[in-house]
């Protein structure tokens, strides 16, 4: 199933809240206040997204007093300074004069709403009956159909917004779009990069074989084999491949590393990666100059020695 949100959603753990600046007083503490986003849902909120409740329960109809209820997310509980379990605590906020006060029911484990730049921020979920917009999950087999029925009742409702929509995998695609598009266009340089320095590396290996014509010629007439002369001929360009990856890795490392930097939360970058990538360089490199090398190596010794 797909999450699909009619008009674009506030309430979605994807972009930002209507109230990105809700201060609130953990139980009646005027001289201590915590900002925090506020999600104004429904009951089914966290079904519909598949949130799980680390604790206590969800908002329900049969509470009659849910209209004050809240939710908090785990990073919440942790900015309330509460080491103890936080149901019953209350929350309170100031508006206009007006005092307004929640008590916690239920804590929601961590959930991202933001991009992996940054950490994991407190919110409060709220009873709210204002809607507007509505969550739906829905099967992904005949999204046209569903969205031309859903157009259709909403036109029939005769409202003044026209209706829009949005998928929550695409809200989230679009948070990441810059790395996305990063990586793409690191992807073809990379590529073609790596085709340039096989041409350079096949080149190479060219002259070096035309230069060592003769030697090559001497030394099959005393028996060596096609082997050992790949291997004589390979030798050469791996050390020097070998000593590129040395200089290249430790650089490579210090630019990843970097760039992780600006994520709060990340991978940590380990050997393996750097072991696959020097196999595959080899790999390249072997597969690049075989040709040239292989042709060297079988040629016939005799007219390799006349031509020197």
């Amino acid at each position: 199933p797909r999450v699909l949100s009619l008009s674009a959603s506030s309430y979605l753990p994807a972009g930002p809240s209507d109230n990105n600046n809700f201060f609130i007083y953990p139980d009646d503490q005027s001289s201590k206040f915590i900002k925090t986003l506020r999600y104004e849902v429904d009951e089914n909120y966290l079904g519909t997204l598949g949130m799980k409740l680390a604790s206590g329960r969800n908002f329900s109809d049969s509470y009659g007093a849910d209209s004050s209820a809240a939710i908090l997310n785990e990073a919440a509980v942790k900015a309330m300074g509460w080491t103890r379990s936080p149901l019953g605590h209350t929350l309170s906020r100031v508006d206009g004069g007006t005092v307004q006060t929640w008590h916690v029911v239920g804590v929601v484990k961590d959930f991202h709403f933001r991009s992996l730049h940054e950490a994991i921020g407190p919110v409060v979920l709220v009873l709210g009956k204002d809607y507007g917009t509505t969550i739906v999950k829905i099967r992904t087999k005949d999204v046209a159909g569903i969205l031309a029925s859903m157009r259709r009742k909403w036109n029939g409702l005769k409202a003044e917004i026209p209706f829009s929509y949005s998928f929550l995998d695409d809200r989230f695609n679009n948070t990441y779009k810059t790395e996305q598009n990063t990586g793409s266009l690191l992807g073809i340089f990379a590529g073609l990069t790596i085709f340039v320095a096989c041409l350079g590396l096949f080149g190479l290996a060219t002259f070096m074989a035309e230069q060592r014509t003769r030697e090559i010629g001497i030394r099959k007439v005393l028996g060596a084999d096609v082997t050992g002369l790949l291997l004589l001929l390979s030798t050469d360009f791996i050390k020097l491949v070998g000593l590129a990856f040395l200089l290249a890795a430790p650089v490579a490392w210090l630019v990843m590393n970097k760039w992780l930097q600006d994520f709060a939360y990340r991978i940590t970058i380990s050997w393996e990666v750097f072991l696959y990538t020097a196999v595959i360089t080899l790999i390249i490199t072997i597969l690049t100059i075989s040709l040239r090398a292989i042709r060297a190596a079988t040629a016939n010794p005799v007219k390799s020695l006349r031509s020197e």
